[in-house]
């Protein structure tokens, strides 16, 4: 009896990372008193889905994340009090849409910090807008892990 040789290949395939999975969105921090101790009736995000606007949250504690629109360089975000003087906030984010093609993973999206500087729009006194990316240059390539944080805003 003789015995032949069976070579077993196994073949890993790597895992290609294609950025965001979903709508993007931005997280949104407030350390401002006033948005503390008023009762924040709703946040819709203007545009962000239908030209209706989405309602976001019907609550501010802590962070939170917003939907932001792929059909313009902005969204607006109005914030509507219950009992308050105050009827309304605006608070208006700016960012660049990039759309790329990515082999087999297709049109991937990304937001960056606008060319010209201009970052928010907003009826809050203080706003601090930092911005990550939502897929990390180097993820454009095959196997990378996306690291990124996307759009960070502090209202103060």
């Amino acid at each position: 009896m003789s015995i032949i040789p069976v070579s077993v290949s196994l073949l890993l395939l790597g895992c290609v990372f294609c950025g965001p999975q979903r709508e993007l969105t931005i997280v949104v921090s407030s350390t401002n008193t006033f948005l503390d101790s008023a009762k924040v009736d709703s946040i819709f995000a203007l545009n962000a889905l239908d030209s209706k606007g989405q309602l976001v949250s019907k609550n501010i504690t802590g962070i939170q994340e917003f939907p932001i629109s792929l059909r313009a360089d902005s969204t607006t975000y109005v914030y509507t009090y219950e009992g308050s003087k105050k009827t309304a906030d605006t608070l208006t984010i700016f960012y660049e849409r990039e759309f790329r093609y990515k082999g087999d993973c297709g049109f991937v999206v990304n937001a960056n910090k606008p060319r010209d500087g201009r970052t928010h729009r907003s009826t809050f006194e203080k706003v601090e807008v930092r911005y990550g990316t939502y897929v990390a240059p180097n993820s454009w390539k095959v196997g990378a892990q996306d690291t990124s944080t996307g759009i960070y805003v502090e209202i103060k």
